[in-house]
Parts: C-alpha cells; sequence; structure tokens
C-alpha cells in the first residue's frame, strides 16, 4: 500500500469509526447480539462511502475536519472492539496517561499557532529526533509502569510516520490533531473536578464525625 492509498485509508477511517461508535452505545445499551452490532459496523462503512452529489460521505467529513491522527484512529479501534465482544482492550490507567500526554502536548501545539507564543514547536515535528527520543522515554515509563497499551500507542504512532501512513510529514500530526485535544482536555478537566468532588466530599465525612 503506497502512502497516498494508506492516507485515504485514515480518511474513510475518521467518520467510519466516529459513526461505528456512536451506532454502536446505542445498539450496546439496548443489549442487542454481537451478529447485530456486526450489522451496525458494516452498514456505517456503505454508509461513508456512500456517494452525494459527487463526492463520498467521508470526503466532507475530511473536507471540514481534516486528517485525524493515528492515535485517534487507535483510540477509535479499541472503542469499538470494546463495544463489540465487550472486553474492555484499553485500562483506566492507559487511557488517562494518553489523555495528560496528549493534553500537554495541545498546550505545547496550539498556543504558538494561534500566535499567542513565538516558539514554533511544531516545527520539530520535521526532523524529529529531540521529539523521538521524548517518545521513546514516554513509551520507557508507559512499559515500567504496566501501563502497556499506552506505550503500544506510541510506538504504532511513531511506526506509522517511518512508514509515512498520513500525508503529512510531521510526527506532531501522527501524534494528535485538534479533535483529540478537545477530547483530552476534556478528560483531564473531568478527572481533576472528580478529584476536587472526591476531596471536599471526605472533608465533609470528616466534619461530620
Amino acid at each position: 500500500m503506497n502512502p497516498h492509498q494508506s492516507a485515504a485509508v485514515v480518511r474513510i477511517a475518521a467518520p467510519f469509526l466516529l459513526m461505528a461508535n456512536a451506532a454502536l452505545q446505542i445498539f450496546r445499551a439496548r443489549r442487542y447480539s454481537w451478529r447485530a452490532r456486526m450489522t451496525v459496523v458494516v452498514c456505517c462503512l456503505v454508509a461513508v462511502l456512500l456517494p452525494i452529489n459527487g463526492l463520498a460521505v467521508f470526503e466532507y467529513f475530511t473536507g471540514v475536519v481534516g486528517e485525524i491522527s493515528v492515535t485517534l484512529a487507535l483510540l477509535l479501534i479499541c472503542v469499538m472492539i470494546s463495544q463489540l465482544i465487550d472486553i474492555r482492550i484499553l485500562p483506566g490507567r492507559d487511557l488517562s496517561a494518553i489523555a495528560c500526554a496528549l493534553a500537554v502536548a495541545g498546550l505545547v501545539l496550539y498556543p504558538p499557532a494561534m500566535g499567542l507564543v513565538s516558539a514554533d514547536i511544531y516545527r520539530l515535528g520535521y526532523q524529529p529526533t529531540a521529539l523521538l527520543l521524548v517518545l521513546i522515554a514516554l513509551a520507557l515509563w508507559a512499559w515500567a509502569s504496566k501501563r502497556n497499551m499506552a506505550a503500544f500507542a506510541v510506538l504504532i504512532a511513531v511506526a506509522a510516520f517511518d512508514l509515512r501512513l498520513l500525508e503529512s510529514d510531521n510526527l506532531w500530526d501522527y501524534l494528535t490533531d485538534p479533535l483529540l485535544t478537545f477530547w483530552a482536555w476534556g478528560w483531564v478537566l473531568s478527572w481533576l473536578c472528580a478529584c476536587v468532588w472526591r476531596r471536599a466530599h471526605r472533608f465533609r465525612r470528616l466534619e461530620g464525625v
């Protein structure tokens, strides 16, 4: 598969995975069989390939959202598999580590892109020696702390960059994207709110004692 073909697969994967996960969430809540869920997945794939006014549905999505990162595709695949077979593929510890790393990456990348900071961190992704060293360190930490899926996600993104599976030549585009950044910020914010609520609840209980 050449880079143009693989990029086309990724463009199809984005709307397909988002649509399939949303539909599976509805079907899972109603306790449909595994065969019915698979039918839903196939129908979603057909839906994103349907032509409308000369363009397939997935092309409209790409025109608005752009290309998604390899990391987001991996997360959506894990969620879809989990909903199909009722087995959690991505443990909470791994998901938290990925979300925190992506939230920090977003804070590093997007302020310069909006002109708020002069440093251009995104440029480092074109010759990513330093970035690769950081990623290797993160992968080793994740592996040592038994966050194996998080380490696996880092390695897959780097391997995809090495194979140039996307149209971009920048490693950052394989690691994250705006959709993933907003999700990561939402995850971290909800986690912080949950921690504050638990501490406040514990404090109220102590006061009651």
